[in-house]
């Protein structure tokens, strides 16, 4: 049963083509005005907004069809970006179930959203050695190496969370690993996903 939190009301919303999970980092560049308002008000307020993965549509102009759960990310470094453009990273916090959504003037997704219950950790079981390897050898890649990730490599929801950012999956694929409440569970799905694609490149 999932257990219910909290309810935050009127939640900034950020809807992506892209999957983070619960500790991650990620870099993004606003240009668009209803995110550039947000994000100010963000940083005034030292508020959270969520992000979400975008079932459909795109995530520039019109409002797209999103998933039932996403995460709330904190801003925690914001910078001027060689094109001019503003440059923000996020590190996400917790995830949440959205409940309902509504556009604010000027075009801003804000959503009602359930805290979801913290992941139960566990010590990342041998049978999934590999897969840790695996993680080492994708965050010396310099766009993951520049966020200074701190890496638990004995976490099965750290190696599984940051997995499931970084390989080259499908994003329904992450969305589904990303609804996972299980690490187990998880790995056991990445690893398939890892065999599958190790399977395609051999063949």
């Amino acid at each position: 049963m999932t257990l219910r939190m909290t309810v935050n009301k009127d939640v900034p919303t950020f809807p992506l083509h892209t999957v983070i999970m619960p500790g991650g980092k990620l870099e993004l560049q606003i240009f668009e005005q209803r995110y550039l308002e947000m994000i100010k008000q963000c940083l005034k307020e030292q508020r959270s907004f969520l992000v979400v993965l975008i079932k459909s549509g795109a995530e520039v102009g019109d409002t797209p069809d999103i998933y039932s759960s996403g995460v709330l990310v904190t801003i925690v470094d914001f910078y001027q970006l060689k094109n001019g453009l503003l440059g923000i990273q996020i590190q996400a916090a917790e995830k949440v179930r959205i409940e309902t959504t509504s556009i604010a003037a000027g075009g801003l997704m804000l959503a009602e959203t359930d805290a979801l219950a913290p992941e139960i950790d566990v010590v990342l079981p041998d049978e999934y050695f590999e897969l840790a390897e695996l993680l080492r050898q994708l965050i010396m890649h310099p766009s993951i190496d520049k966020l200074h990730l701190l890496i638990d490599y004995e976490s099965a929801v750290c190696v599984s969370s940051r997995l499931v950012e970084w390989l080259p999956l499908e994003r329904e694929v992450k969305q589904e690993l990303f609804e996972l409440s299980d690490p187990l569970s998880r790995l056991e799905r990445i690893d398939e996903e890892v065999q599958r694609m190790q399977g395609y490149l051999d063949a």
